[in-house]
């Protein structure tokens, strides 16, 4: 396994043993609350996905150690998939750094996905310093496409941090099970060496891209922060640590993701709330609530890498 794939197994064992998702799940019941596997780095075919999902499952050893059995486990469960168009995800790294006159400030930046990230004015000598990392790691982690990396300004006073947004959008109106003649049968790559045929909305959902969702869902909040500086070390996120040592140390590497789904869907408060367009001859197909009422599979693939940006396995739906 690679090390960036280290950092994402360790993320997600922080968040399924720190975050208490139980609010989503009826109140008679006391057992095992959603199990949430979140990445924004859009890499998670790099993880032992169905292992670590059915393990979470209480499946015994031998089901585990078994590929065929892993694979028939993974496709009994019903599942709700969407594209990474349709989710509203944040993630900040923080950057804890001090100079060596001891004064001590944070690098923000806001990311959720591999494609772009654009960051704001920074003045500091140090931050320069860590733009230019940022740049160099992006170039080699994402195959050659630079950061977008605005102009640093060195006259804006008490302005020591970089900061960079990009938000995925969730905004769109589908079906589950979805109809035939909307739909296509594509891989999904759960890992690097597995793959399960999967019903994905075709083309024409970009005619429905400003129509609302209602998909009954359990209620699940992530918020949470997570301790990455020795991962970042071990995948030399900074390259020139050594040498720069004099200028900067590195106190603190920290995560924090924040995420939201309530029972109608996934949150929308960055999405257009427009009519659907219509074209000739067509119509938007009615919009369905969705009540599950057992254990399901909740997914938001990269449409691009066609993995997941998102699984919640949800053992106890909320009932109304």
């Amino acid at each position: 396994m690679s090390d960036i794939a280290h950092i994402i197994n360790n993320i997600f064992t922080h968040l399924l043993s720190s975050l208490d998702l139980s609010d989503g799940c009826d109140a008679n019941y006391s057992f095992l609350p959603a199990t949430i596997y979140i990445t924004l780095l859009s890499i998670l075919p790099l993880l032992d996905f169905p292992k670590k999902l059915l393990e979470y499952l209480d499946m015994p050893k031998d089901v585990l150690d078994d590929p065929e059995e892993c694979q028939s486990l993974i496709k009994s469960l019903p599942k709700i998939v969407c594209n990474e168009h349709d989710s509203t995800v944040e993630s900040f790294i923080k950057i804890y750094v001090h100079t060596k006159e001891h004064k001590r400030f944070e690098l923000k930046h806001l990311l959720s996905s591999l494609l772009e990230i654009e960051y704001d004015k920074v003045s500091t000598h140090e931050c320069q310093i860590v733009s230019v990392l940022l740049h160099e790691w992006s170039r080699q982690k994402l195959k050659n496409r630079d950061l977008r990396l605005l102009q640093i300004d060195p006259f804006v006073p008490e302005q020591d941090f970089i900061k960079a947004a990009n938000t995925l959008y969730f905004s769109a109106n589908w079906e589950h099970p979805f109809v035939e003649v909307h739909t296509k049968i594509a891989n999904f790559h759960v890992d690097s060496d597995f793959t399960i045929p999967e019903l994905f909305l075709n083309d024409c959902i970009s005619m429905f891209k400003y129509s609302e969702v209602s998909v009954f869902l359990p209620k699940i909040k992530i918020n949470d922060h997570i301790n990455i500086q020795q991962h970042m070390k071990r995948l030399k996120f900074f390259k020139n640590e050594k040498q720069d040592k004099n200028i900067f140390d590195i106190l603190d590497i920290t995560q924090a993701v924040h995420l939201t789904v309530n029972e109608y869907g996934i949150s929308t408060k960055y999405s257009p709330y427009q009519s659907a367009r219509m074209e000739r001859r067509r119509s938007v197909p009615p919009k369905c609530i969705h009540k599950i009422n057992r254990p399901f599979i909740f997914m938001i693939y990269d449409l691009y890498y066609r993995c997941p940006l998102f699984v919640s396995t949800v053992f106890y739906p909320s009932r109304k």
